[in-house]
């Protein structure tokens, strides 16, 4: 199974494997990164974009030293038996890649004590933003009823109930100021509540209408639908 096979159906996808995204320089010649703005508390902000022209972005499996692995006959061994009850998922983990062709896939990019954000563009299908061990996301319309926007909010700075506090205020201000949006309007996906464990968030825009459906993913909790427009 590839990257192209969760595309298609995320949900199936996660339910054979435990999965984890990384993001890596390649980002940063696919994409155009705003300046970076000042958030209360010296938090900040930044805007990322994918470049019109690419190059563009996918994702590959990958092994710990960091090269792409086909997959083995005994892991597709295990994914068939990961069907059956009691059977664990196959642990798998996807990087960012270049793509010399546009897929439809957009990548949100993490950083420390940041808000990023972005709008979907109207070539995007489907995003992805992680990875998430307490970050707090949220995605949706902004006020114009027609474009869609992600937003990532980390503060490393505190920990716990006081972070999420700082990443509520952090998106509230980023949503309103940035991007013509209310916070409270969006779909949130939080720790503990909307996923546990190392994960991610994810927007899929379905078939070729204006119809999106966003879930929250963790290891330790499985997907999470958080919202849809």
């Amino acid at each position: 199974m590839s990257f192209t096979t969760f595309l298609s159906n995320p949900k199936s996808y996660l339910a054979l494997h435990q999965m984890e995204v990384r993001s890596d320089n390649n980002v940063l010649l696919a994409m155009n990164a705003g300046p970076e703005n000042p958030l209360l508390g010296s938090m900040k902000s930044q805007e990322w974009s994918q470049k019109p022209g690419g190059p563009f972005l996918t994702m590959m499996k990958m092994i710990p030293h960091g090269q792409p692995v086909t997959k083995s006959l005994a892991d597709q061994a295990r994914i068939q038996l990961a069907r059956l009850p009691g059977v664990s998922p196959v642990n798998i983990m996807y990087q960012t890649f270049q793509s010399a062709a546009d897929i439809g896939f957009r990548w949100l990019q993490f950083k420390e004590n940041f808000c990023t954000y972005m709008s979907m563009d109207a070539a995007a299908t489907f995003f992805i933003t992680g990875p998430l061990s307490g970050c707090t996301i949220a995605a949706g319309l902004a006020n114009d009823g027609v474009t869609v926007v992600v937003l990532h909010a980390n503060c490393n700075k505190a920990s716990g109930q006081a972070a999420r506090i700082t990443q509520a205020q952090m998106l509230a201000e980023v949503a309103k100021d940035k991007m013509n949006a209310t916070a409270g309007r969006l779909s949130e996906a939080l720790y503990h509540r909307d996923y546990d464990g190392l994960g991610f968030v994810f927007g899929r825009k379905i078939g070729a209408t204006s119809h999106w459906k966003f879930y929250a993913y963790g290891m330790d909790s499985g997907v999470k639908k958080i919202g849809e427009i």
